[in-house]
């Protein structure tokens, strides 16, 4: 454990806007019961990746642990809402890709190079 935290803080070191490693650090944080300084890696990887929505969730669940409930429950909505939005913006790439595959399958075949 102590390896892999040292791995990981040494890519936070190279590069501190690396928002999974905050997060990856916060999850080792956490099982180790360390939630003041999950809290506080989750934190940095919202504020270096505010498109991840994993630190939300996971800071949720650290501010339960500590029992502010009001928190977690304010990250979890923050989580669940940028869940909806992704997956909305993966139906639409769906839709979008299905249309395109239509549209080529109505166009006629080009003749064979010989």
């Amino acid at each position: 454990m102590k390896q892999a935290e040292a791995l990981i803080e040494k890519a936070v070191a190279i590069d501190p806007k690396f928002g999974e490693a905050c997060l990856q650090l916060g999850i080792l944080h956490t099982g180790q019961g360390r939630f003041e300084k999950a809290i506080r890696d989750y934190k940095k990887a919202i504020e270096v990746s505010p498109q991840l929505a994993e630190p939300h969730y996971r800071l949720g669940l650290a501010y339960r642990r500590m029992s502010e409930e009001s928190k977690a429950e304010q990250e979890f909505r923050v989580y669940e809402e940028m869940e909806k939005a992704e997956t909305a913006a993966i139906e639409s790439q769906r839709r979008e890709l299905r249309q395109f595959l239509i549209i080529l399958k109505d166009q006629p075949s080009a003749p064979s190079p010989r």
